[in-house]
């Protein structure tokens, strides 16, 4: 994917969303955890990539850093999720 230069808005192309298959044991599986918390798979997925989110922080930075960090997003009265996202868009 192509990076957005800051002065133009995001093509079609610059916001295309990767499909990614499985093969029906995965499918399966998924469609089981889902299942089993009763929900649909969907919304299975979206716990995942939110767990996922908030989980990559910790692996990403020392628990020093990860305070700093914290304070810096709540002076700018961001989350964290914010700060981070902002951060990385400044930088791109």
């Amino acid at each position: 994917m192509q990076k957005c230069s800051r002065n133009t808005d995001p093509t079609e192309k610059d916001l295309a969303i990767e499909q990614i298959e499985l093969d029906k044991i995965d499918k399966d599986i998924i469609t089981q955890k889902a299942r089993n918390i009763n929900t649909p798979v969907t919304h299975y997925g979206c716990i995942k990539m939110t767990a996922y989110c908030e989980l990559t922080p910790a692996l990403l930075f020392s628990q020093l850093e990860l305070e700093l960090i914290k304070e810096e997003a709540q002076k700018n009265n961001l989350s964290l999720k914010e700060y981070l996202s902002k951060k990385i868009n400044e930088e791109l």
